[in-house]
């Protein structure tokens, strides 16, 4: 089920536009994580488009979608996506806590 749900978030990434593009995928358990996708972007990103926001979001979709497909039914592992999604993100227009 890890490497269907991992190909999910790696070919959503491959198949957006304004994704950023797939660095690394595992499917190799470590601790808690059954395996994991790594997007990183081309270059240092001050600014993200609504675009680039939308990919992102498809991009954590991409492995709940995968299990549903493939097994008609979700694992934890597409949870812990939804939780990550939901997850507030480091804002370049919001000042720094440090």
């Amino acid at each position: 089920m890890t490497a269907y749900h991992e190909a999910g978030h790696a070919l959503v990434a491959r198949m957006l536009p304004h994704a950023d593009p797939v660095h690394k995928v595992s499917i190799v358990a470590r601790g808690m994580m059954g395996g994991y996708t790594r997007v990183l972007p081309e270059e240092d990103r001050f600014f993200w488009t609504k675009k680039q926001f939308e990919a992102q979001l498809a991009v954590f979709m991409g492995g709940h979608v995968a299990e549903e497909l493939v097994f008609q039914e979700v694992s934890t592992g597409a949870a812990n996506d939804i939780e990550q999604r939901d997850e507030p993100r480091p804002s370049p227009w919001s000042p720094s806590t440090a």
